[in-house]
């Protein structure tokens, strides 16, 4: 059975409940990242709602066109954000603190289907690269998602982030210039 990963805050706006719409072991969560979840916000839309660090670390790498951003928090840990319109942290090595707004949800990689991809990881090599396992998440929030085996495990589990204080987003920095 695989380590668990510490205790990582939920990455969702806090107060809100989320959905995980797709579990561990099925579909896209079928090799390293086995023990990925994709939540969606349980009630209106979850495009645009804040995504925030769900621990403290730096930036390891921004991939626009799948909106993926991937967070280093020492040793071989890691945490990948998918699917975001927009980051706030777009620079390797810009220090985030845990509960940091990092993003916003979108739809890059998955059009037509705003979630968030969450992903906690080890990697045996520098900058994340080597052999990558997923592990099986915890949050302080009160949430743990063991290894249940199976297929599409916590699938319509509802997940809410516990009220905590986080900075504002400020995300007009790193939008994209509208040309005119």
């Amino acid at each position: 059975m695989p380590a668990a990963a510490p205790l990582l805050w939920l990455p969702t706006p806090p107060g809100q409940e989320w959905r995980i719409i797709q579990g561990y072991g099925c579909g896209t969560h079928d090799d390293w990242d086995t023990y990925s979840i994709d939540l969606a916000a349980a009630r209106g839309s979850s495009a645009g709602a804040v995504v925030y660090a769900a621990a403290s670390g730096t930036v390891l790498a921004w991939v626009p066109s799948s909106g993926t951003l991937i967070l280093h928090h020492g040793g071989d840990l890691y945490t990948m954000y998918t699917h975001m319109s927009h980051t706030v942290v777009p620079r390797q090595g810009q220090p985030v603190v845990r509960g940091d707004p990092i993003g916003l949800v979108g739809d890059r990689g998955a059009p037509g289907n705003p979630h968030l991809h969450f992903t906690a990881f080890r990697a045996s090599g520098p900058w994340g690269k080597g052999e990558r396992r997923s592990i099986p998440l915890r949050f302080v929030d009160g949430f743990d998602l063991p290894a249940l085996g199976g297929c599409d495990q916590h699938n319509s589990r509802l997940l809410t982030a516990t009220a905590r204080a986080v900075r504002a987003p400020v995300f007009e920095l790193f939008l994209p210039a509208v040309r005119r």
